[in-house]
């Protein structure tokens, strides 16, 4: 491997089509062309031959973009003569912090289909291989997913769970998602509704009756939760009439009383856990 910087002609440049960065922010590149201008360039690009005298971008494509701005004459290169020029890019590109997530899952892809295994990639990057196929699984989602996941409008964790499904189940959660306040929880909720629907090929569940017994169940629960409501309510009210009231009342007893604040974060943890699941129940 040898290396060696010097001043190659902008025109005799061009950028790698394998390039998984596809869009480049035309505010951020002019801002960059001149920082270049003023202070010049701090760290010159990467380059490699491409075998009939010109060269191809391993690293550096927004620098090279600036000096066209510029309309620059020649730029600064490392010229790289190693094997591995696949490496460097692919180190370059996920050490990138504006990188999205889909143009990483891209930069993995090309790097896997230039011959090279998933072992030899989780060693380049230093991810675990569980990892890496992870977020391969953006490579199944549909265009409008991957829009968002470029766009940073969804988060990863949403767009994996979306890859699970079919075509018309992605867009049918999608859909849902957009016309309905969901956290991150409620969103995968939703996706593995829609999943388990998918494979049991039945995409139009019947809503159940409820019987006698159920129906009772219902108006018993409605009561408990009025009266707690009211409870927590008159709790409240006593504090903010008498302020420090509540902790002169329970100072004798602290512990049996931190035991049964502890046992209501429990139970309405897993309440609003069983409404949550209700109600993606209730939107597929």
């Amino acid at each position: 491997m040898t290396k060696e910087i010097r001043q190659i002609p902008v025109l005799a440049i061009k950028p790698d089509p394998t390039q998984p960065r596809k869009d480049f922010d035309e505010d951020d590149l002019w801002e960059l062309a001149q920082s270049i201008r003023q202070n010049g360039l701090l760290n010159p690009i990467t380059v490699k031959t491409n075998g009939d005298g010109g060269y191809i971008i391993i690293a550096g494509e927004r620098r090279y973009r600036a000096h066209q701005i510029l309309d620059a004459e020649t730029i600064e290169c490392i010229v790289y003569n190693g094997s591995n020029g696949k490496e460097l890019q692919l180190v370059e590109n996920i050490n990138r912090k504006d990188l999205n997530y889909m143009e990483l899952a891209e930069a993995y892809r090309s790097y896997l289909d230039s011959g090279h295994t998933l072992d030899e990639l989780s060693q380049v990057v230093g991810k675990p291989k569980n990892i890496i196929s992870w977020m391969l699984n953006l490579e199944k989602c549909r265009p409008e997913v991957q829009h968002l996941v470029r766009r940073s409008q969804l988060s990863l964790i949403i767009a994996i769970s979306l890859s699970k499904l079919t075509e018309n189940g992605q867009l049918r959660a999608l859909r849902m998602m957009q016309t309905t306040k969901l956290n991150v929880a409620e969103c995968q909720a939703l996706c593995e509704q829609i999943y388990l629907e998918e494979s049991q090929g039945d995409m139009f569940i019947e809503e159940p009756k409820l019987t006698d017994v159920e129906m009772k169940a219902r108006a018993r629960i409605q009561n408990a939760l009025d009266r707690a409501c009211q409870a927590l309510q008159e709790v409240n009210k006593m504090e903010a009439d008498n302020p420090g009231i509540s902790a002169q009342a329970i100072a004798e007893k602290l512990d049996i009383t931190q035991e049964k604040v502890d046992l209501l974060y429990k139970l309405v943890g897993q309440f609003k856990k069983n409404l949550r699941q209700q109600r993606v129940a209730a939107l597929c």
